[in-house]
C-alpha cells in the first residue's frame, strides 16, 4: 500500500484498485460540509400531473 499527498493537503491510501481518504484537507472538509440553501421546485415541477 503507498501513501499519496495531494497538493491540497488531503491524505489518501492506494489499496489495491481504490483510493482510502485518510485525512481531509480543510477547503475539501468545508465544501464537503457547507449549508445549501432551500429553493423550491419551479412551478412546472411542482404541477406536474404525469404521475397520476
Amino acid at each position: 500500500m503507498t501513501i499519496k499527498t495531494l497538493l491540497c493537503g488531503c491524505i489518501y491510501e492506494e489499496n489495491e484498485w481504490m483510493l482510502v481518504r485518510i485525512k481531509e484537507c480543510e477547503k475539501h472538509h468545508k465544501d464537503r460540509n457547507k449549508k445549501v440553501e432551500y429553493r423550491p421546485k419551479s412551478e412546472c415541477c411542482r404541477n406536474d400531473t404525469r404521475g397520476e
